[in-house]
């Protein structure tokens, strides 16, 4: 950056400070008026609601499930209602394949044969060896 950039910026930047404190001085002050509570608003909360369920509630809550506690389900009667033995499944039999029938004539490919490499072997002079 130039210093005529640089010094631009700081005058910029002071420049927004001090007009933000000359907004927020010249401004009346904001007062806000605490209500008082009221007397029908404000509720006693009563010591049995503090204390939470006893010893032998929790114990009964624990024990019995809440499907029981809740609708008065008999369990033996929804056990066997709701459940039964899983059946085992058929294994599905598989047609036998049927037997294979003579296919359309099919292009003859030709094969690779094995042979003699000395056509591919260039002859070697036994003069020069």
């Amino acid at each position: 950056m130039s210093k005529q950039s640089t010094s631009f910026e700081i005058g910029f930047a002071l420049g927004s400070v001090v007009r933000e404190f000359r907004r927020a001085l010249s401004r009346p002050p904001v007062v806000v008026q605490a209500q008082a509570p009221v007397a029908l608003s404000v509720r006693r909360i009563e010591p049995a609601m503090l204390a939470g369920p006893t010893a032998k509630e929790l114990e009964h809550i624990s024990d019995v499930p809440a499907i029981v506690r809740l609708k008065k389900v008999n369990l033996n009667d929804w056990y066997l209602t709701n459940t039964r033995e899983v059946q085992k499944p058929k294994r599905a039999r598989k047609p036998k394949p049927a037997k294979a029938t003579a296919k359309a004539e099919t292009p003859v490919r030709k094969e690779l044969k094995l042979g003699s490499l000395d056509q591919l072997i260039a002859p070697v002079d036994p003069l020069t060896s």
